[in-house]
């Protein structure tokens, strides 16, 4: 061996031995490694892998978008769902009156005052000595008794104006819930239908192979069958 082929072989020794001393140096272990797959003709193996961790983490990636869509989607139903309870929720009357800034029925200057004092009267008196008797305890209590009367105008069309909303509201729920019944018993009318013609299609399936294996067990039991 020649002073020449010595040199070389040692070139070749000093440049891969500190690759293989180096991938204990965990701080620049990745750029070393890739610098020794480089000279050993490794590029495109690892370059590979890397494509391949891409694909899986590209997958991944996906499935977590599928996942918070269906998240997003929940969570608006459940949000559709709040609202329609929301407009279909009962409310009694004094919460109405509140809504629509109403004084309470307990107030004074309200139309109920006049079933208070009439209640406060005797049954048996006739209808004009009732009224008689009202409009002298207003005039006592310095009530006006057009006043009390505007109120329960007023109450009447609010109470009325709450209930035309409320319908509406609540018809539109029912018709839209009848919509989606009409759609889900398309789709499960759909579904039966796939049922039966790939349960008649099973049933063919099996009668085919069935008699075929049948078929090919005779011969084979004709085959080995004793008087042959």
């Amino acid at each position: 061996m020649g002073k020449e082929d010595f040199s070389k072989e040692n070139s070749i020794g000093i440049d891969v031995i500190p690759e293989k001393v180096s991938m204990y140096d965990t701080a620049n272990s990745s750029a070393k490694k890739k610098s020794l797959f480089e000279k050993l003709g490794l590029v495109e193996a690892v370059e590979e892998t890397s494509g391949e961790k891409a694909t899986a983490q590209q997958n991944d990636d996906q499935k977590n978008e599928g996942a918070n869509s269906n998240v997003v989607s929940m969570n608006e139903s459940k949000l559709l769902n709040s609202e329609q309870k929301n407009k279909a929720q009962k409310l009694s009357i004094d919460e109405i009156y509140t809504i629509y800034s109403l004084l309470p029925k307990t107030a004074t200057n309200t139309v109920y005052l006049i079933d208070h004092f009439l209640k406060a009267l005797p049954s048996n008196l006739p209808i004009e000595i009732k009224k008689q008797s009202l409009n002298s305890l207003l005039e006592a209590s310095h009530i006006e008794l057009v006043d009390l009367l505007d109120d329960g105008k007023e109450r009447v069309e609010l109470l009325n104006q709450y209930l035309d909303n409320f319908s509406a509201d609540l018809e539109d729920i029912i018709s839209e819930n009848k919509r989606n019944i009409e759609e889900l018993k398309e789709k499960i009318a759909y579904h039966n239908n796939i049922i039966e013609e790939r349960s008649r299609t099973l049933d063919e399936q099996k009668s085919i192979v069935k008699f075929e294996i049948q078929k090919i067990s005779s011969i084979m039991d004709f085959v080995k069958s004793k008087d042959v």
